[in-house]
C-alpha cells in the first residue's frame, strides 16, 4: 500500500523537476494499492484551481479513476501511524 502526498502528486501534475521519478515510482507500483487522501485531493483541486489549471485537474482526477487509485480518509490513529513510520525511514 503506497500512500502520496500532495507533493508528490504536483511535482508530477506540473512537470516539476522529479517529475520523472513520480512516473518511475509509478510504473512500479502499477499493481500494488497506491492512494491519495482526501485532505491531499481537496488540496490538489484548491491549487491547481487557484492557478487556473483546470484541465490537468480534470485530467487528474480521470487517471485516478482509471487506474483504480483510491481516495481515503485518515483518522488520529492514522496519523500516528504515518508519522510512527516516517521515524523509522529517516
Amino acid at each position: 500500500m503506497y500512500l502520496l502526498d500532495t507533493n508528490i502528486w504536483l511535482e508530477l501534475l506540473l512537470n516539476r523537476e522529479k517529475a520523472k521519478n513520480v512516473i518511475r515510482f509509478l510504473n512500479f507500483a502499477k499493481d500494488s494499492d497506491i492512494y491519495v487522501s482526501s485532505f491531499s485531493m481537496y488540496s490538489i483541486c484548491i491549487f491547481l484551481s487557484s492557478i487556473k489549471k483546470y484541465d490537468t485537474l480534470v485530467r487528474f482526477v480521470n487517471d485516478l479513476s482509471e487506474n483504480n487509485i483510491e481516495i481515503i480518509n485518515t483518522n488520529l490513529n492514522d496519523i500516528h501511524s504515518i508519522v510512527a513510520i516516517k521515524k523509522v525511514m529517516i
